[in-house]
């Protein structure tokens, strides 16, 4: 998937796959931030690079058509699942001490 979004997505725009993901990102209706990590300038620039970058609707229509191939994976891409499970009875509200 990584790698078919890099080649029909990313490097016809000419730039790196993070910057798409960005902008892909940032221009979800439902998303208003973005949290992203530099530890150099030159990522600081890529990450503001794709901050401004508009996607075309073609290529919005791409990744989700790569994306829709992900549907249903995710176990496959979690690796810290059992980080994520239950760790125990839930306390209901009201109940408890103090």
């Amino acid at each position: 998937m990584v790698e078919r979004l890099r080649r029909e997505v990313a490097e016809p725009r000419g730039v790196p796959l993070s910057q798409i993901a960005l902008a892909w990102v940032l221009g979800h209706p439902a998303i208003s931030t973005a949290l992203v990590g530099a530890r150099t300038p030159a990522e600081v620039d890529a990450n503001d690079a794709g901050a401004e970058l508009e996607l075309s609707s073609s290529e919005r229509a791409k990744i989700d058509v790569i994306l829709a191939g992900a549907a249903g994976r995710v176990r496959e891409f979690t690796p810290l699942r059992p980080a994520m499970e239950p760790w125990g009875e839930e306390i209901p509200a009201g109940r408890g001490g103090a």
